[in-house]
């Protein structure tokens, strides 16, 4: 696993728990599924550009902020 999809996927987890959704409503916003985004958040499955954008767009997070709290 690699150290940036780990530590992404602890910020998604944590913001979509923060904002009430199960991971299957998640994935049904970005156009994924449950289990994508279980992957996602385990670290084992790294993210496309796209649903990383799409994923910040839905949960509210800055791409920015993303990038820098993930290569700290």
């Amino acid at each position: 696993m690699n150290k940036v999809d780990v530590k992404l996927g602890e910020i998604i987890r944590a913001r979509r728990k923060d904002m009430r959704l199960t991971q299957k409503e998640l994935a049904n916003k970005v156009g994924t599924t449950a289990q994508c985004i279980y992957y996602y958040e385990k670290g084992t499955r790294g993210l496309t550009m796209s649903l990383f954008f799409k994923l910040c767009s839905v949960l509210n997070l800055d791409p920015n902020e993303i990038q820098k709290e993930v290569t700290r």
